[in-house]
């Protein structure tokens, strides 16, 4: 297997954190961020899909997906380089209200041609500055207020999956219903959607500086080499890799950069 690399930075003109990628034969599986995902293809093809909906995003095309929404990602192919800036839904939320006057937003789709705002994007992700006033224009060009918000589950480090269950109002329904029903409304049973929830929450308790082991407790984990595999799937690098870029950053609030193996 050949290194690839993940590019980490933190934005300064919003709250978010930029990845950028190339990758060869990577397929992400099923998963979601408690962030909007907003990235642009640099160079390929990357097919995926959000929910039920399958969707191709070429060069130059832009992707935004909502917060929670489960997705999958990467490529089957040679040569696809994209970045994603991951940025806080209340950020977002904030400025969609000044841009539109309301804080729910909404996009027509999932995949966007405008190749202004591509090549605006484009100069935002490769900096850390600019990255507000792309979005600011993505919103008021393709977005859309009175968005009726997905219901969705909060990340809770000592859940498990039969208090996830206990999310829907199943009533006497048998424990294979449940789960059914619970993947239908949220995308993944509830056992992964779990897992996914505490790789979210982790992020964030390694930017406040907890270490590794300590965080794998606090979030239930049955073991620290259970946390990193569960997070290299969401995040597509490992926690102690993901400490490091951050850590990085904070040190010299430069572009931090790690490598990570692409699976064949």
């Amino acid at each position: 297997m050949r290194a690839r690399p993940f590019r980490w930075v933190v934005s300064n003109s919003a709250d978010a954190e930029v990845m950028q990628a190339a990758l060869d034969a990577h397929d992400f599986g099923a998963h979601f961020h408690e962030t909007w995902s907003v990235g642009r293809i640099d160079e390929g093809e990357c097919r995926f899909r959000v929910g039920d909906e399958s969707f191709v995003a070429r060069e130059g095309e832009i992707v935004v997906i909502p917060p929670y929404a489960v997705h999958t990602g990467g490529n089957r192919t040679r040569g696809l380089r994209y970045r994603m800036a991951y940025v806080g839904e209340r950020w977002f939320r904030d400025l969609s209200r000044k841009v539109l006057g309301d804080a729910a937003v909404a996009f027509p789709g999932v995949v966007i041609r405008d190749a202004g705002l591509s090549a605006q994007l484009d100069r935002a992700l490769a900096s850390r500055d600019g990255l507000g006033q792309a979005l600011a224009r993505l919103i008021a060009r393709h977005g859309r207020g009175r968005h009726p918000a997905r219901r969705r589950l909060q990340a809770d480090g000592d859940a498990d999956a039969r208090s996830v269950l206990k999310a829907l109002d199943c009533g006497p329904a048998s424990r294979s219903t449940k789960i059914r029903r619970f993947a239908r409304e949220f995308g993944l049973p509830p056992a992964r959607y779990l897992r996914n929830l505490r790789c979210v929450s982790a992020k964030a308790l390694i930017r406040r500086g907890l270490g590794l082991a300590e965080v794998a407790l606090q979030l239930g984990f049955s073991d620290q080499a259970h946390f990193t595999r569960e997070f290299k799937r969401v995040h597509g690098i490992a926690p102690g890799q993901y400490q490091r870029s951050v850590l990085g950053t904070q040190k010299t609030n430069r572009f931090a950069t790690t490598m990570v193996p692409a699976r064949k």
